[in-house]
């Protein structure tokens, strides 16, 4: 592998990457059953509010990334 591929994996390849994607992977879930397609509704607080601590956990670390 050379090139850019490269640099994409070296990126991507870091534990804060991975911890990210394990993040990212909750809130897209939560999107796509409860917000975008709107499969089911998200009406059980404890979820709602685990959902809302990944998203802030996702954004979190996006910044941190960024910084």
């Amino acid at each position: 592998m050379a090139g850019v591929w490269k640099a994409v994996t070296n990126v991507f390849a870091d534990a804060g990457m991975k911890e990210l994607y394990d993040d990212l992977k909750k809130v897209n879930e939560v999107r796509n059953k409860h917000v975008a397609h709107s499969e089911a509704p998200l009406d059980d607080p404890d979820k709602a509010t685990e959902a809302m601590g990944d998203w802030v956990r996702c954004i979190n670390r996006m910044v941190k990334i960024v910084e």
